[in-house]
């Protein structure tokens, strides 16, 4: 009897462990893991969709009309990267950049390199006219001497003229004028693009259209806080509802 019991016990051990292992099963892999959440703005916007929509809005635009901005978004923060052909090609940018739905700031980090490029060429026409030089010189002597004379002139008469217009181009009025244009670029409540600039003597005068009289009297404001601005004449048009 004894013996039956002993047996009866043994066999109950080894076949608990054995339904146990049958009756478990391993947790299944899904794939979710490790898989991050895409990131998206404030509104719920996922940034690469905002950063597309800028990029299209560049490409249509009359004034961008570019590709060779870079746009990188995160968490709704836009960061305008790039070179643009003038002040005004870039400031459009931007308001396109914050136009744009599900964008809470924009960063401006584009250049502007047309006036740049302007200062760099003209050197080189001047270095050309001062050496009287040209394709092809003549071989009389006396052809020699007239062509050097009048290079010589050519060079003196555009020496005179370059200098008043590098003074114009660092005036204190032109200065005056892209700061504001500045300020109103980075404002999101004035439209730099409707309203116009222009400087003269330290008087500033702001002309083209507003959405509001908000927005017109914030881009006078802005401008009087300009150092040096005498004085602000506003122009601007309330566009009618």
């Amino acid at each position: 009897m004894k013996r039956k019991l002993l047996a009866v016990l043994i066999t109950a051990m080894f076949a608990a462990p054995a339904a146990y292992a049958q009756g478990t099963t391993a947790p299944r892999d899904t794939g979710m893991k490790d898989r991050p959440a895409a990131t998206k703005s404030r509104d719920g916007s996922p940034d690469a969709v905002i950063t597309g929509k800028i990029k299209t809005g560049f490409i249509n635009d009359k004034i961008v009309r570019s590709r060779n901005y870079n746009v990188d978004t995160s968490g709704g923060v836009v960061t305008v990267r790039g070179k643009a052909r003038s002040q005004a090609e870039a400031n459009r940018a931007i308001e396109i950049a914050r136009n744009t739905q599900g964008v809470s700031s924009v960063k401006n980090e584009i250049q502007v390199i047309a006036s740049a490029d302007r200062t760099t060429d003209k050197p080189k026409r001047d270095t050309r006219a001062a050496a009287g030089t040209s394709p092809r010189e003549p071989s009389d002597p006396m052809a020699k001497a007239d062509a050097k004379k009048a290079g010589d002139m050519s060079a003196s008469a555009k020496g005179s003229t370059s200098a008043p217009a590098s003074k114009q181009g660092s005036s204190p009025d032109a200065l005056i004028t892209t700061k504001i244009k500045a300020e109103h670029a980075k404002d999101k409540d004035v439209s730099a693009t409707r309203i116009s600039v222009d400087t003269n003597n330290g008087v500033v005068t702001l002309s083209g259209t507003a959405k509001s009289k908000a927005e017109a009297d914030k881009a006078v404001q802005l401008a009087r806080n300009v150092k040096d601005v005498k004085s602000v004449k506003n122009n601007i048009k309330i566009e009618a509802k």
